[in-house]
């Protein structure tokens, strides 16, 4: 039983990566892209989330300042939501973007902003948040 459910669900991810890498490849390769000249332009990239996704910005930050794939110099990026991910978890997405919003404030207008969220409710309050702030945001 145990097994099954296990070769289910590692076949529904393979599934998943499948249809990202022939639906999403362009769009993801534009905000690599997006990161990368804003690194080579003095910016900086934050990342927030709640839940575990603040585990997931805290894991991206570390990777982009420590060494990913390859040795280099750390790269500057940090995750607004250092406190704990249980902390993040039980916050109000309303509290959470005005978190961030505060917290934007104090950076150049060179950096990238990720914003990591499962529930869809609050992806659109971010999404609607940050593309009104920041001029040209990618969606």
């Amino acid at each position: 039983m145990m097994q099954e459910e296990v070769v289910r669900q590692l076949q529904a991810s393979a599934r998943l990566k499948t249809a990202m890498a022939e639906t999403l490849a362009d769009d993801i390769a534009g905000a690599a892209r997006m990161v990368a000249d804003a690194f080579r332009g003095g910016g900086k990239v934050l990342i927030v989330g709640n839940g575990g996704s603040a585990a997931d910005a805290q894991h991206i930050a570390g990777e982009l300042v420590g060494r990913f794939r390859m040795d280099r110099a750390a790269l500057p990026a940090i995750a607004l939501t250092t406190d704990t991910s249980v902390l993040t978890s039980v916050a109000k997405t309303a509290a959470m973007i005005t978190f961030s919003a505060g917290s934007w404030k104090r950076w150049p207008p060179k950096a990238i902003f990720f914003s990591l969220s499962a529930p869809a409710a609050a992806r659109r309050a971010y999404s609607r948040r940050w593309t009104r702030r920041v001029p040209g945001a990618w969606p």
